[in-house]
């Protein structure tokens, strides 16, 4: 558990889970719209490729799945300046541009 240790040792945290979110993608539909899959290796090359498949196509170019656990979307909204709303009926995301 050295990841929960500072460096002279001592327990700092403990997490409750470890995981290592992935990012599949769709070979012939990049090779379609003409999209590096190089260029999916940062947050804005993944949005810059759905929005031109998006254009391209009337598809959505991006899908993330929506487990009952939603700890990788909370990070997702939070690092890219959103925050989350308790006690909503129903939620809205908005993608600033």
């Amino acid at each position: 558990m050295s990841f929960a240790e500072d460096d002279k040792r001592n327990l700092v945290g403990l997490p409750y889970s470890l995981s290592t979110p992935v990012l599949y993608y769709n070979k012939t539909m990049l090779s379609k719209y003409g999209v590096d899959p190089q260029t999916l290796s940062t947050w804005e090359g993944v949005s810059a490729a759905a929005k031109k498949i998006k254009e391209a196509s009337g598809n959505y170019g991006l899908y993330i799945q929506e487990p009952g656990d939603t700890w990788a979307q909370q990070s997702l909204i939070l690092s890219n300046g959103g925050s989350i709303e308790k006690k909503v009926k129903h939620l809205l995301l908005v993608q600033r541009v």
